[in-house]
């Protein structure tokens, strides 16, 4: 078989000296004082290790932990707990929530210009300046306030961390197979740069550096700080399957060395045929859905192979990345709407906004025009409902392992090609307002943006929900996302590392 593309009004009862409107701030943050705290009164916490929401709670965050939740009234309260330079926030009618985790989110690809590195970049220096700088800004603006890149080139993630306000930043490590995917489509930059983790087709494990092993290409990728690994099934896309890949016997040496080092896996896969090599090979998760069906692809509802395949997730209980906006995104560059969103102008830098209405930007979407292995020249309103065609098998996929009970996580796979229509923090966005179409419940939705993530990537220590000794990244929201999915687009205020940002600061409509 062979796969397709895609591969607050905030008031203190104390003093006046602390009643802050934040309406008026960009930024507010707790001061840098082992005695003063960022304290956020009167708030209904959701969470999703509670069974309900927790009403008129106190959330006290030192430094960067939550050190304790009260549920005392804020009226109730003796105010000598408090030092004169505390951050009192008032979170009447206000929801407090964990930050959002995407699990799948690339660093080192730019909408509109391609890889690090690469001559779209290099002929457009100032548009690539103007995203890098909104970049994690873009994010923070969705919520998102942790996420997990698991290809990454490290230019791209060094970028990210670098920049004065950023998510937390995780990383898996690619092992990549010479002349395969995703070597095939990777600029010179990114390959000769960046990527150390090269192994050959088949099972030899020679390569140019002598003595390599599974144990030392594992050893290497978890000295640079990463969580997991990623692996690539992928034997081509349209009608190619000739792509050289690792044997099954190379996959599970891999996984049986990253076992060792307790990293996760991470296996690309979302053709039925590679994705049934993932899930025997042992894959902790599967890096996307299955909408590319193979011999089934015309078939209605989910046909017994697909579910039987999907049984087996459950079964071994592998985490499941729909990354809807995979094909979402194609979509999106062939209709003439997509950039009339007016929620693109808080995320997209003024300049770059402005550029991918010209002809020079348009250039993924004329590769994908003028390849006869793609599209070969269709209409564009043709085209768009091939993609909603196989998104639907997408979608009946996720369905059927949400009935089962599996969870679900929320992975955009941002931009998830080098495409205009896929922009940051809002991808995220558009992947959780995609799973409530599906008729997803939002309990579940809320979860998998938060706890189930977490849980997935052996984050839950420090992530995923708001209780005592977690990280206080945070968002207070004016909607209750257990009610309305457009409760993530109602962020007030990102709580990051106990510093409380004013969300209108992060837009790309400020000037800097």
């Amino acid at each position: 078989m062979q796969s397709r593309p895609c591969g607050i009004f905030i008031a203190s009862a104390c003093s006046i000296e602390r009643v802050l409107f934040i309406l008026c701030l960009c930024v507010f943050v707790a001061p840098n004082n082992a005695f003063a705290d960022l304290i956020i009164r009167n708030v209904t916490i959701i969470s999703a290790e509670l069974s309900e929401a927790q009403k008129n709670q106190t959330v006290r965050i030192r430094n960067d932990r939550i050190i304790s939740i009260s549920s005392e009234q804020s009226a109730e309260l003796d105010n000598t707990d408090e030092s004169a330079e505390d951050v009192v926030v008032d979170g009447t009618d206000r929801y407090l929530i964990p930050g959002l985790m995407d699990s799948h989110l690339h660093t080192s690809v730019i909408p509109g210009l391609g890889f690090e590195g690469g001559k779209q970049i290099k002929a457009h220096p100032d548009m690539y300046r103007a995203y890098v700088e909104q970049f994690p800004k873009s994010l923070l603006y969705y919520g998102i306030t942790q996420f997990v890149d698991p290809a990454p080139i490290m230019a791209g993630l060094e970028r990210v961390s670098s920049a004065a306000l950023h998510p937390d930043v995780f990383h898996c490590g690619p092992v990549i197979v010479r002349g395969g995917y995703p070597m095939n489509e990777l600029g010179p930059y990114a390959i000769v740069n960046q990527f150390s983790y090269f192994i050959e087709p088949g099972d030899s494990f020679a390569s140019d550096k002598a003595g390599q092993t599974p144990q030392s290409i594992i050893e290497q990728i978890k000295a640079s700080g990463s969580i997991c690994i990623k692996l690539f099934f992928e034997n081509g896309f349209g009608p190619r399957s000739d792509l050289p890949m690792p044997s099954q016997a190379a996959f599970k040496k891999l996984i049986a060395a990253a076992r060792e080092a307790e990293l996760i896996v991470v296996g690309h896969a979302n053709a039925f045929d590679m994705q049934q090599l993932a899930v025997d090979a042992g894959v902790d998760v599967l890096g996307h859905g299955v909408w590319n069906w193979g011999p089934h692809d015309s078939a209605s509802g989910v046909p017994e192979p697909i579910a039987s395949h999907l049984d087996e997730v459950v079964e071994r209980k592998i985490s499941y990345q729909p990354t809807l906006r995979v094909i979402g995104g194609i979509q999106a560059l062939f209709d003439p709407n997509t950039l009339s969103d007016p929620q693109l102008e808080h995320v997209v830098a003024p300049s770059l906004l402005s550029w991918y209405g010209s002809p020079d930007a348009q250039w993924f979407k004329t590769t994908l025009l003028e390849d006869e292995d793609e599209f070969g020249g269709l209409p564009d309103k043709v085209i768009h409902r091939i993609m909603a065609e196989v998104a639907s098998k997408g979608e009946r996929a996720l369905g059927y392992l949400v009935e089962k009970g599996h969870p679900v996580l929320l992975a955009s796979d941002h931009p998830a090609h080098p495409g205009h229509a896929n922009h940051p923090g809002y991808s995220s966005y558009l992947e959780l307002t995609h799973l409530a179409k599906l008729g997803i419940p939002l309990y579940k939705i809320f979860a998998g943006a938060t706890l189930n993530n977490a849980k997935a990537f052996g984050l839950s220590d420090d992530y995923g929900t708001v209780e005592v000794g977690k990280v206080a990244n945070l968002l207070l929201l004016t909607d209750n996302p257990l009610e309305t999915v457009e409760a993530y687009n109602q962020i007030e205020t990102i709580i990051l590392h106990g510093r409380a940002i004013a969300r209108q600061s992060l837009s790309a409509t400020v000037a800097k």
